[in-house]
């Protein structure tokens, strides 16, 4: 399970990076084609698309945050459009938190208690508390993140065990994934879920639409009908299914992701201490201000215990028996910074198709600060150590934070864009759910956003076809 049959878990030696959970053996199926699906053709970037039930969340970080006003910023929307969406989510899925220094960043929501905290992130949120006036001035912010996984049982579903498995098995109990709600909604009779078929196109008419699929293999093809589409593929796979369903190879579309960096921080004090048996992968959040540029960054703190030494190893100058002495001492002393930046759009990151349907992305190179050195700086002043020179940057597309392909607008007034109630420009039974739709993306990890906006799309869309 942890290794793989295929040696899956090794595959960052060699081979382009993968994150830990998307490599994992058991996990591979997040990110794998269906058979006779074309690869998608990358320029300058690493792209990572899902094609299973739920999607890439199978696999995500589990970070909730709310959208405010600031963040909302280029939307033709303000939160208080989204509040009551995101509120029945927040019920569906349930939130740890607490109300900290980062309840004015992430706004109210209907939180369980906290998960607890590893050994090394309880004496760093401490050391913070005891210098809170100097983080602020410097525009560093702490506190717990909050997090769709349970720290108490809820709703039937058990709470997390704090086994740090999560990066190596699917449906960990306690954190939620869409495949919850879906298989809820299954067992209740409330949708006909049709898997194993790959949709191709579609085509509208005035009272209907009809999606034309084949089957996982190609031996059978099938056409469904609605009275209305939505559409919640994945920013990327939607604008590809746009775009193939025009015949469009020649529209380029914008596309924008979180610039991504990471970077071990070590506590002099816990090197050579045990392995913390009680602990889970996300630790601490953190949010910078950054004056000079007005932007917001934000930052997460994750534990290793959950990692496999191989994850690691290569990064220490030793030989093999020094790299495993030096991790037993130093690994449990280190957490790692993720810090994701705002995501805007940019002429030369754009999607296509090419003449056999096939997705193409190309990205450049982004342009970053050195925001990091601000939150590096502020740990340093209580005892938690990390340089620049470690920071890595992966190349675009790394992030997994992909949206803006088909950007709404107040008032679309261009093929593929779409307007507030997600409706795709031109049509009257098209509509897009996902976060395709947001025309910029905000420093916070946007799953919450997407779940909340497609409730939104699709209580919009329904509205429309009582309407009739």
């Amino acid at each position: 399970m942890l290794i793989g049959e295929h040696f899956e878990s090794l595959h960052n030696i060699e081979n382009e990076a993968l994150t830990p959970k998307l490599k994992a053996p058991l996990l591979r199926y997040v990110i794998r084609p269906p058979e006779g699906e074309n690869p998608i053709r990358c320029e300058g970037c690493t792209i990572v698309a899902s094609y299973a039930a739920g999607g890439l969340a199978n696999a995500w970080g589990a970070q909730v945050y709310r959208f405010d006003d600031r963040d909302l910023a280029g939307y033709p929307l303000k939160a208080q459009d989204l509040s009551t969406y995101y509120d029945d989510v927040e019920r569906e899925i349930g939130i740890s938190g607490v109300e900290d220094d980062l309840a004015r960043f992430h706004g109210s929501q209907h939180l369980l208690p906290p998960l607890d905290l590893g050994r090394v992130a309880r004496d760093l949120l401490g050391r913070y508390e005891g210098k809170r006036a100097a983080f602020h001035r410097r525009g560093v912010f702490m506190g717990r993140p909050r997090l769709a996984v349970l720290s108490t049982d809820y709703r039937g579903r058990a709470a997390y065990g704090y086994d740090s498995m999560e990066f190596f098995r699917p449906q960990t109990a306690g954190i939620y994934t869409p495949v919850c709600t879906l298989d809820s909604l299954i067992r209740e009779n409330a949708v006909d879920y049709r898997p194993g078929w790959l949709v191709e196109r579609f085509q509208e008419h005035e009272d209907r639409v009809e999606v034309f699929a084949v089957s996982i293999g190609g031996d059978e093809r099938a056409v469904f009908q609605a009275r209305a589409l939505v559409l919640c593929l994945g920013a990327l796979n939607t604008a590809k299914l746009v775009l193939r369903s025009a015949d469009d190879q020649k529209a380029r579309l914008p596309v924008v992701e979180n610039p991504m960096s990471m970077c071990p921080v070590i506590s002099i004090r816990h090197i050579g201490c045990a392995n913390d048996d009680r602990s889970h992968s996300a630790q601490l959040n953190l949010i910078c201000e950054v004056p000079e540029t007005g932007d917001r960054i934000v930052a997460m703190l994750y534990s290793l215990e959950g990692l496999l030494r191989s994850d690691i190893l290569p990064e220490f100058p030793l030989d093999a028996r020094g790299c495993l002495s030096a991790a037993r001492a130093i690994l449990p002393a280190t957490m790692v910074l993720q810090v994701f930046r705002a995501g805007r759009v940019d002429p030369g990151n754009h999607v296509g198709i090419d003449g056999s349907g096939r997705l193409v992305v190309e990205f450049r190179a982004h342009t970053v600060d050195d925001a990091e050195k601000r939150i590096l700086g502020a740990l340093r002043r209580i005892g938690y150590l990390g340089h620049s020179r470690f920071i890595r940057r992966p190349i675009p597309g790394g992030s997994i934070h992909y949206a803006g392909t088909l950007p709404m607008r107040a008032t679309p007034s261009r093929p593929y864009e779409t307007d507030p109630s997600g409706r795709l420009h031109g049509s009257r039974r098209v509509h897009i759910g996902d976060s395709a739709t947001f025309p910029a993306l905000p420093a916070k990890n946007l799953t919450l956003t997407i779940m909340s906006n497609a409730a939104r799309v699709a209580t919009l869309a329904r509205a429309r076809l009582e309407a009739e």
